[in-house]
């Protein structure tokens, strides 16, 4: 697990692995290469060709991203609420306004998911007639980055995501592990029926990876209190980073702490005029709101709280919720 206060030197490295010159390249340049070969890559220029120039365009673009990028980190417990509140949080297609920053890099503590992939020597065959195989087995996806992108002009306010899993513990791997892309749009097409909705439901693949990210943040985003921290990077780290064209190399690490404060007893009165005469607890759950700023419906989440006049009786439903297999009976 990479620290928090580690992120800024991790950027820094992932931005020297990606300049690179073409005759040094490193494994995240040629992962680019060889899925383009195997058609396997979302082009960063559809008109090109030739897998080298698509993987330096590639490569470009994701160093741009990651220079700029705010720096977010995720603690376990965050992740595995991320987890449990996902699955109903309403999709939605993220625009500009949805992401905390206009460039990201987000890491989580604990993986977000899981990834198999399968070796592509045998659809990567370059024009000498040579391949090259990227082994496959399973992965843990544990960071993103994110940076706005248009896909070449089809649309406007759509996002760039690229996933990463866990680096290799090899003296002078990379600290992370180019994995896979995700491009959406912010808004439909009109090519046909909008069926956003439906494919983040059944994916387990980028889409759901990026509805987790977006879960995530809207979590944090309505969460009520934050208690934030100023960690200074060292030295090494500073100057490393402005090697290696940060965008902002002195600026501190902010670790944000998100802690939900307890609600207050609601005693309005119910729109037919009747008083509560009791309190009640009301589970976490998801609202969609609507924000007239920005003209759009999103996501909510409101935290479990005591609803009622302040000294009625508390209703306490009794509700036992179990975690088990299928198989495994109750009792006992």
């Amino acid at each position: 697990m990479i620290a928090a206060a580690q992120l800024p030197d991790l950027r820094a490295r992932l931005v020297d692995e990606l300049t690179r010159e073409l005759g040094d390249w490193g494994p995240i340049q040629e992962t680019y290469r060889i899925h383009t070969v195997a058609g396997a890559q979302i082009p960063a220029h559809p008109d090109e060709a030739d897998p080298v120039a698509q993987a330096r365009a590639l490569a470009r673009h994701e160093q741009e991203r990651l220079a700029r990028a705010a720096l977010y980190w995720v603690s376990p417990h965050m992740t595995a609420l991320t987890h449990a509140a996902a699955p109903g949080m309403p999709p939605f297609r993220p625009g500009p306004g949805d992401l905390p920053a206009p460039y990201g890099l987000v890491y989580f503590a604990a993986p977000i998911a899981e990834a198999d992939e399968t070796p592509v020597a045998e659809l990567a065959v370059f024009s000498d007639g040579t391949t090259k195989e990227i082994p496959g087995g399973r992965f843990q996806v544990t960071a993103a980055t994110w940076g706005p992108w248009d896909y070449h002009g089809r649309w406007t306010g759509g996002t760039w995501f690229t996933f990463y899993t866990a680096g290799s513990d090899r003296p002078g791997a990379p600290p992370l592990r180019l994995d896979n892309e995700c491009v959406v749009g912010a808004e439909h097409d009109g090519s046909g029926p909008d069926g956003y909705a439906e494919l983040v439901s059944n994916s387990t693949g980028t889409l759901g990876w990026v509805h987790l990210i977006l879960a995530s943040f809207r979590l944090m985003a309505t969460s009520r209190a934050a208690q934030v921290s100023m960690h200074g990077a060292v030295r090494p780290v500073r100057r490393r980073a402005a090697r290696a064209g940060v965008a902002r190399p002195d600026e501190p690490v902010r670790l944000v702490d998100v802690t939900a404060r307890p609600r207050a007893a609601s005693d309005e009165p119910r729109e037919d005029g009747r008083n509560y005469r009791v309190r009640w607890i009301v589970d976490g759950h998801w609202r969609n709101q609507w924000y007239p700023g920005s003209g759009v419906h999103r996501p909510r989440y409101i935290d479990a709280h005591v609803k009622g006049p302040e000294g009625a009786p508390l209703r306490v439903k009794e509700t036992v919720r179990v975690w088990r297999d299928p198989a495994e009976p109750v009792g006992g």
